[in-house]
C-alpha cells in the first residue's frame, strides 16, 4: 500500500464497507406548539416506520422530561444539538470535553449516585470502571425501532459492542486510525516509508504525539504499536527522539500545523480535514509494517446507571443508531458508520480499511482493551513518567 496520502482537501472516495445515501431530514411544521409538542411528522420521518405502541409510551415520558445529557467530543455539540432537536422535538443538552475529563467526571458522578450526564461517547475506559461494578445501564433492550434492527443496514448483518456481554458499550463506528500526519511544508512525507523511519536522528525534537497516560486516541495509538511493532520499538521512540506529549486534540493538530512539531501521533481525523480545508499542508503517512488499525473511535456510546433522563435516553440511543443519527455523527467525526446506507462519500481515504490488509482491530473485544492494551499503557506510562 502506498506510505503516503496527500491530503489537498475532502477527498470523495468510495467506501469499502459500502455507501447509502444521506437521509434527508424532516422538520417540524411552526404551528405555535410548545417545544414539547413540535416534533416531525412520525408518519413520514423514516427513522421512525414501524414504530408501535411501546415507542410512543416511551416518546411521551421523554417529552416530559424534556431534555437528553450527553457528553462527549466538542465538535459533535451543534450538529448532533440540532438534528436530534429537528428529529424528535426533545431539547439535547451536550457536554463537551476531553475525553479523560468527560470519562471522570461521569464515574465520579454515577458512583455517587448523582448522575448528570445521561449518556457518554468515547473509548472503552468504563470497561475497566463502572461496567464491573454494574454501574452503567444495559443499552441493547432499549434498541427498539424496527430502523434500528440488526441485519442488512449493517456491516456484518449485526449491531457492533466493545463489551463481551454485547449489552452496554455500543459501537456506532470502525475506521482506520493510527497514522502517522506530518506538516508537508516542513518534511518530506515520502521519506517515512515504515515506522522505524521515525528513529532517524533528524526527526529528534520534532514529534508530537497524544498523552497515552490519558484516555484518548493516545491510548489505542500505543496499544497498536505495541503489538505490531512491539515495546521496545515504543522504548526508542519515545526515550530517543524527546517526543512531546499533550492530551488536547486541538493543542496536537496546531502543534503540527504551526511546525512547531510537525510530525504528530494519534492526531484524529476531524482535525487534519479541518485545517486542510484552511489550506494547511498535513500529510498522511501509513507507514509499513502497520498502516493504521481499526477502531471505534469516540463512536461508542454507554448510559449511566440512574440516568436523569431515561426515556430520553432511549430515543437518543434509537436515533443514534438511526441512518439520521449515525450520518450526523459520521460528518463531522469522519468516522465510517457500521451502518451501510449511510453515505460515506466524504469519508478522508486513510481512514478507509483496504482490502488486503490484516488490520489490529482495538474494538473487538473487551479482553483486549483490560488485558494486552492496558499492560502497554501501564508500561509506557512508567517509561515516560511525569515529562
Amino acid at each position: 500500500m502506498k506510505g503516503s496520502i496527500r491530503r489537498r482537501g475532502l477527498a470523495a472516495v468510495a467506501a469499502v464497507l459500502a455507501a447509502g445515501v444521506v437521509a434527508a431530514s424532516c422538520s417540524s411544521g411552526d404551528d405555535g406548539s410548545t417545544a414539547s409538542e413540535s416534533t416531525p411528522d412520525e408518519a413520514t420521518a423514516e427513522w421512525l416506520e414501524g414504530a408501535d405502541a411501546e415507542w410512543d409510551a416511551v416518546m411521551e415520558e421523554a417529552r416530559e422530561e424534556g431534555t437528553v445529557v450527553v457528553a462527549g467530543p466538542a465538535p459533535l455539540a451543534d450538529a448532533m444539538t440540532e438534528a436530534f432537536k429537528a428529529d424528535t422535538g426533545i431539547d439535547l443538552e451536550w457536554v463537551g470535553g476531553s475525553g479523560s475529563d468527560l470519562s471522570s467526571r461521569f464515574e465520579t458522578e454515577v458512583r455517587a449516585g448523582h448522575a448528570s450526564i445521561d449518556l457518554l461517547f468515547g473509548g472503552g475506559n468504563e470497561l475497566e470502571t463502572l461496567l464491573p461494578d454494574g454501574l452503567l445501564e444495559p443499552i441493547k433492550p432499549q434498541l427498539i425501532l424496527p430502523s434500528v434492527q440488526e441485519g442488512p443496514n449493517w456491516r456484518e448483518g449485526t449491531w457492533h459492542w466493545y463489551d463481551n456481554a454485547g449489552q452496554y458499550l455500543f459501537q456506532g463506528t470502525t475506521y482506520v486510525f493510527g497514522y502517522v500526519t506530518v506538516n508537508g511544508d516542513m518534511v518530506d512525507a515520502s521519506a517515512i516509508e515504515t515506522w522505524d523511519d521515525l528513529l532517524d536522528p533528524e526527526y529528534k525534537g520534532k514529534i508530537i504525539a497524544y498523552d497515552p497516560r490519558s484516555n484518548g486516541p493516545g491510548q489505542g495509538a500505543v496499544g497498536a504499536m505495541a503489538l505490531a511493532l512491539d515495546y521496545p520499538y515504543l522504548e526508542q521512540l519515545f526515550t530517543e527522539q524527546d517526543v512531546t506529549f499533550v492530551a488536547d486534540n486541538d493543542q496536537l493538530a496546531q502543534a503540527v500545523a504551526r511546525g512547531d512539531q510537525p510530525i504528530a501521533l494519534a492526531l484524529i481525523q476531524q482535525q487534519i480535514e479541518k485545517f486542510v480545508a484552511e489550506g494547511i499542508n498535513l500529510e498522511v503517512v501509513l507507514p509499513e509494517p502497520m498502516p493504521g488499525y481499526l477502531t471505534p473511535g469516540f463512536g461508542v456510546v454507554r448510559q449511566a446507571k440512574g440516568a436523569p433522563h431515561p426515556a430520553a435516553a432511549q430515543v437518543f440511543l434509537n436515533w443514534y443508531a438511526s441512518k439520521n443519527g449515525q450520518q450526523t455523527y459520521q460528518d463531522v467525526m469522519l468516522e465510517s458508520s457500521n451502518r451501510l446506507d449511510t453515505d460515506k462519500s466524504k469519508l478522508p481515504d486513510y481512514t478507509v480499511p483496504q482490502e488486503g490488509v490484516d488490520y489490529l482491530n482495538d474494538g473487538l473485544s473487551e479482553d483486549y482493551y483490560v488485558t494486552d492494551r492496558k499492560v502497554v499503557i501501564e508500561q509506557v506510562t512508567e517509561l515516560i513518567g511525569g515529562r
